[in-house]
């Protein structure tokens, strides 16, 4: 199985954004994981509006079904 590669931390406010949408395409569970855990760890940086805009997304998706 190939291993993950994640960019270093702090990623991109645009960056994260790009890895969301890519885990969504492809179901990855554990991508989106460590976005929102990037985000909760205030790893992202860029524009405090555009990161609200991010949590809001990653609250929708990581709700449970």
């Amino acid at each position: 199985m190939k291993r993950k590669r994640y960019p270093r931390l702090p990623v991109p406010e645009g960056k994260a954004r790009q890895m969301l949408s890519t885990a969504l395409m492809l179901c990855d569970d554990a991508q989106a994981a460590w976005i929102d855990r990037a985000v909760k760890a205030n790893q992202v940086v860029g524009r405090p509006e555009a990161i609200e805009d991010l949590k809001r997304r990653l609250d929708e998706v990581m709700q449970p079904n």
